[in-house]
């Protein structure tokens, strides 16, 4: 393109002097030098200001070709744009020229479809005519077909109806039989569910029975127990001790039927026992201390009373402390039972009570 194109100048050439020739001089001096060196600098100092506005024209002329290039492109786009115009108005024409000619085609189609709608509506006429003559026919034969139509209906819907009473007679049979073998079933599980019921109350009830029965025979084995071995307790302590009323009233519900006050003696375990079962418990025996006390003096007795005091009274305090754990216990236990008979009461009654 002629934008793209570079423009070189070539510079004039300077004036030289023909070449001297080269003699053998004798040294040049500093004045000499001095004024050598002042022309070679204006030398340069001219070459460059040539050199600057050589430069500054060559400037010139890229930034006018370039202007040149600008209008150039702008003229070109314009040009194609112009033709694309014309080509456009071009295809318009031809497709306006098309439409017309499909136009004319079109006309003279429908008039040759009037022509022949012309005939067909002619025809469709007679046609209608025939028609309205087949529909006077039709009604009579439609309303014969009719009256048929409704006894066959009629027929049919009487054996339908006994049909369908007679599946509703059955249906009901079956419910009613459903339903009676759903209660028995579900009676039957109450029944099974009282039976349980009543059998655990019954080992619930033994149990308490045998646990009270437990508990009284371990309270009278350590009064026994008690009474024969703490001799010197009982010789200056009575062997009644008062009970408090927490643990009286503890002791009272933990033991089914007890209303009588017990001791607050101490429960040990017993080595011998081998069963509930009071005819064949064996246990050991040691001397009672009422046999002993006519031969002990009395003043023997007041002493070992007065040495042993304290130890004593500790041991009763911790035996105390068993006593009260033991009956607690017992007490636990009780309400347990009565809790899960309450409970099993009550399912059966919210059972019977949904059946």
């Amino acid at each position: 393109m002629p934008g793209n194109r570079r423009v070189t100048f070539a510079l004039s050439p300077r004036p030289s002097s023909p070449p001297a020739p080269v003699l053998p001089s004798p040294e040049p001096s500093a004045d000499e030098l001095t004024s050598q060196i002042s022309a070679l600098r204006a030398e340069l100092r001219d070459g460059r200001l040539t050199q600057a506005r050589q430069r500054n024209q060559l400037n010139q002329e890229a930034a006018h070709i370039a202007e040149l290039t600008r209008k150039y492109k702008e003229f070109k786009q314009e040009r194609q744009e112009l033709k694309a115009k014309l080509v456009h108005e071009r295809d318009t024409a031809a497709a306006i020229q098309k439409r017309l000619y499909v136009a004319v085609k079109n006309h003279a189609e429908a008039q040759d479809k009037c022509a022949r709608t012309m005939a067909d509506c002619e025809g469709l006429r007679m046609l209608n005519e025939e028609l309205s003559l087949m529909n006077k026919g039709l009604a009579v034969s439609k309303s014969e077909a009719g009256s048929v139509f409704e006894e066959k209906i009629a027929e049919m819907e009487c054996v339908y109806r006994d049909k369908l009473e007679e599946a509703e007679v059955a249906f009901a049979h079956e419910l009613e039989e459903t339903r009676e073998q759903l209660s028995n079933g579900q009676l039957q599980k109450v029944q099974a569910l009282k039976k349980e019921i009543e059998s655990r109350d019954a080992k619930i009830k033994k149990l308490e029975h045998d646990l009270n029965r437990q508990c009284e025979i371990n309270a009278m084995f350590t009064l026994d127990y008690d009474r024969d071995t703490n001799f010197t307790k009982h010789l200056s302590v009575p062997l009644t001790i008062p009970v408090p009323e927490t643990s009286a009233s503890r002791l009272a519900s933990g033991q089914s039927g007890s209303t009588k006050p017990r001791l607050s003696s101490p429960r040990r375990p017993l080595i011998h026992l081998e069963s509930n079962n009071v005819t064949i418990r064996k246990r050991s025996r040691v001397p009672s201390w009422r046999g002993d006390k006519e031969d002990r003096p009395p003043l023997r007795a007041d002493k070992v009373n007065v040495d042993q005091g304290a130890p004593a009274l500790k041991s009763e305090h911790n035996d105390q402390d068993r006593l009260h754990k033991r009956a607690r216990l017992g007490y636990s236990s009780a309400l347990a039972g009565k809790e899960s008979r309450q409970r099993s009461k009550s399912f059966v009654q919210d059972l019977d009570k949904c059946h």
